[in-house]
């Protein structure tokens, strides 16, 4: 309960939202911040989401929340969890050995 409840209030501080605006022509709805809805891919990584076995239906419920404002990735994206939670080792092993990281993170993610 509590990773999720950590990955809904994640997902409203980086997410956008819809904002209205009331004027002399009425009621506007305007976007601001970032734009998720388009995201095709949420990768679960750290502690809870790497090693409870419930990791993807976490992800899956924070996303699920509803929230009609918020212009977050939709329940219809695909997650991917980093199995041996190496993305930040990796990201470091990049820099030197970038074949290698993208051959590791792909075997982490489950990606073949």
């Amino acid at each position: 309960r509590l990773a999720k409840e950590a990955l809904v209030k994640a997902i409203e501080r980086h997410a956008g939202h819809y904002i209205h605006l009331y004027g002399s022509s009425g009621k506007q709805t305007l976007a601001e911040g970032k734009d998720l809805t388009s995201v095709k891919y949420a990768i679960g990584t750290g502690g809870p989401l790497t090693r409870l076995p419930s990791g993807v239906e976490i992800i899956r419920q924070a996303l699920e929340t509803k929230n009609e404002l918020l212009l977050k990735p939709s329940a219809n994206t695909q997650i991917l969890i980093d199995s041996n939670y190496i993305m930040a080792s990796l990201g470091v092993m990049a820099k030197k050995h970038p074949e290698a990281a993208l051959i590791l993170l792909k075997n982490s993610l489950g990606i073949r």
